[in-house]
């Protein structure tokens, strides 16, 4: 056993008392300075621990961690930490026997929204994982969709396993639960002009947060199913129903297009039919969000009745009077 398994060990024995730094230091062999310094460190991965002066250590609660056992059984990856499991997905070799893998950590100390945006991961709160899907003949166009395709999916399985009925889906990438948000998509596509050779979608999901656990500088905008339902939900089972649910409707959407997740989008839109102002990287556009294309794109209705498609941007739904 390391020596945090060890000082776990302990304190789990002790848990409805203190455990002085002499005593733990005297049954592991260990300085008082090491044992200071793991138990620092099991702080910084979940643990509560608190140390109370002549008393020594109690253990508080324990992080809310994956099954690591349970994952590896449903051929789901496990880390600990990750810079990014996008990053760590795009580095795993072409398997031509598995076309779907998943990649998920306990926490990400990089981890990315759209337009660059930091995504707060820490470990024991949500989920944290990415999907590397190599698809057989399948053009960029084609392949652009898959983001829409999997919030449509994400979102039918989280009503179902949460009774949550208000989730829905923000263009292009946004998981909300009454306009505030709790999951988010990254896709990356590798290939050649005319033919994908993988597709990478990474995807957040603020599950078990308390809304103090979050950064204070989206408290106020963010939410979590646990904030919403009152409920603290399995991760891990939470997790592989969704990649299994994901791996079907790959193969679905690789053989058959964007047509049918289309309309279950659009069952999930809190988008289409509202007034937003879309920003992009050469201005802003204002005016009524229509509908969706087969491609994923998003049709606006100017104020002067032009419709555009749009391909990217940051949506703002406008206040209704």
């Amino acid at each position: 056993m390391t020596a945090k398994e060890l000082i776990l060990q302990q304190l789990r024995k002790n848990k409805d008392s203190y455990l002085s730094g002499s005593k733990l230091s005297s049954l592991l062999g260990m300085t008082r300075a090491a044992i200071w310094k793991h138990v620092t460190a099991m702080r910084k991965e979940g643990f509560s621990i608190e140390a109370k002066n002549k008393a020594g250590y109690k253990l508080i609660a324990e992080p809310r961690l994956l099954d690591i056992h349970l994952l590896d059984k449903h051929n789901i990856i496990y880390l600990n930490e990750a810079d990014s499991t996008n990053i760590v997905a795009g580095k795993l070799p072409y398997n031509p026997n598995d076309r779907f893998r998943v990649v998920a950590a306990e926490k990400q100390t990089h981890g990315r929204g759209r337009m660059g945006k930091a995504w707060s991961s820490q470990p024991g709160c949500g989920l944290w994982f990415s999907i590397l899907y190599h698809p057989l003949n399948m053009s960029p166009t084609d392949a652009i969709p898959i983001t829409l395709a999997t919030a449509a999916v994400l979102a039918g399985e989280l009503r179902s396993i949460t009774g949550i009925s208000s989730i829905e889906l923000k263009w292009p990438n946004d998981l909300l639960i009454k306009d505030k948000k709790f999951g988010g998509i990254l896709t990356e596509l590798k290939g050649e002009a005319e033919k994908v050779s993988s597709i990478i979608v990474g995807i957040g999901l603020n599950i078990n947060h308390q809304k103090f656990e979050f950064p204070a500088d989206i408290r106020e905008i963010a939410t979590s199913l646990f904030i919403e339902s009152s409920f603290c939900y399995n991760r891990t089972e939470m997790l592989i129903a969704l990649t299994n649910s994901l791996k079907s409707a790959y193969a679905d959407f690789n053989e058959n297009g964007f047509s049918l997740y289309r309309n279950r989008w659009k069952s999930f839109s809190s988008t289409l039919g509202k007034e937003v102002i879309v920003t992009q990287v050469d201005g802003k556009l204002q005016g009524q969000a229509v509908d969706i294309t087969g491609e994923g794109m998003l049709i606006l209705e100017d104020l002067k009745g032009n419709k555009h498609n749009i391909r990217q941007g940051e949506v703002a739904v406008l206040a209704e009077d």
